[in-house]
C-alpha cells in the first residue's frame, strides 16, 4: 500500500482495513500488537489484497459498499453478485381425494319407556 492510497481512504475504510488487519489477521509479530496507519505501507500489495479479499465472508452486506470501494482504491476491481435467498418452505396441510360425508344416518332401535309399569 502506498502512501498515497493511505491517505485517500475514508473513515469507514480505513476502520474496515484496520479489522481486517488486527482483528481477523492479526499481526504475528510479538513486537506488534496492532498496527497504525504507517505501517499499512509495510505491506506488499498483493498480500494486503489477499487478507482484505479472505476476509470477505465476515463482511455484512451493510459492508459491501465499503468493501468495494476500499478494494477499488486499492487498484482492484471487484462485482458483488448478490443472490436472493430461497424462498421460504410452506407447508400445505394434506388433504385426501376421498370425501368424508358431513353428515351419517345411524339407525336404533326404538324402544318404549312410555309404557306404564304397576298400577295407580
Amino acid at each position: 500500500m502506498t502512501l498515497n492510497q493511505l491517505h485517500s481512504l475514508t473513515e469507514e475504510e480505513l476502520d474496515m482495513l484496520f479489522y481486517i488487519v488486527n482483528v481477523l489477521f492479526p499481526p504475528t509479530s510479538p513486537q506488534i500488537c496492532m498496527l497504525v496507519p504507517r505501517q499499512l505501507t509495510w505491506f506488499k500489495h498483493d498480500a494486503l489484497i489477499k487478507k482484505i479479499v479472505e476476509a470477505f465472508p465476515k463482511v455484512l452486506p451493510e459492508g459491501h459498499a465499503t468493501y468495494t470501494s476500499l478494494l477499488e482504491k486499492l487498484g482492484v476491481k471487484i462485482e458483488i453478485k448478490y443472490q436472493p435467498p430461497p424462498p421460504p418452505v410452506v407447508e400445505t396441510p394434506v388433504t385426501s381425494s376421498v370425501e368424508t360425508p358431513v353428515s351419517a344416518s345411524v339407525e336404533m332401535p326404538l324402544t318404549s319407556s312410555t309404557e306404564p309399569t304397576g298400577s295407580i
